[in-house]
């Protein structure tokens, strides 16, 4: 797994139920948030594991947690396969600890839409023949 930029430690926000976490998603070097990010949290201290989403700034915020160590995964639909993950992120009493993550770039690639709206499908006039030569040689992950 890849941890890839995630910083945790506490933050000044009291709380009087427990801890808290809270972050930020960007994509690295394009300085912008990610939004719609799931972030999804683990932990033994939970029954089962949490999921809360980035919203448009790229923020998210989780209130209340028992104090431990949880692990942060962050996942964005359409996205590369890998998920990038932080374990050991110590949240403690009447404190919100901050868990920023900053993805690389290739991470922000998203998938093409290739619908053919507006496009006409029957026409022969150009076209692009695409063989078993073009596979071999794209860099597929």
């Amino acid at each position: 797994m890849l941890a890839c930029g995630l910083v945790a430690s506490g933050a000044g926000a009291q709380s009087s139920d427990g801890g808290g976490l809270m972050g930020t998603v960007t994509v690295e070097r394009a300085d912008r948030p990610l939004a719609d990010v799931a972030v999804r949290i683990v932990s033994q201290e939970l029954s089962g594991e949490l999921r809360v989403w980035t919203d448009a700034n790229g923020h998210f915020h989780v209130p209340r947690l028992a104090p431990g160590l949880y692990t942060v995964h962050f996942e964005k639909e359409g996205f590369w396969d890998w998920v990038p993950v932080r374990a050991g992120v110590r949240v403690q009493l009447g404190r919100t600890t901050r868990a920023d993550m900053v993805l690389p770039p290739e991470y922000a690639c998203t998938w093409l839409d290739l619908s053919t709206e507006g496009l006409d499908t029957m026409s022969t006039a150009t076209g692009l023949h695409v063989g078993p030569d073009f596979f071999r040689r794209i860099a597929v992950r």
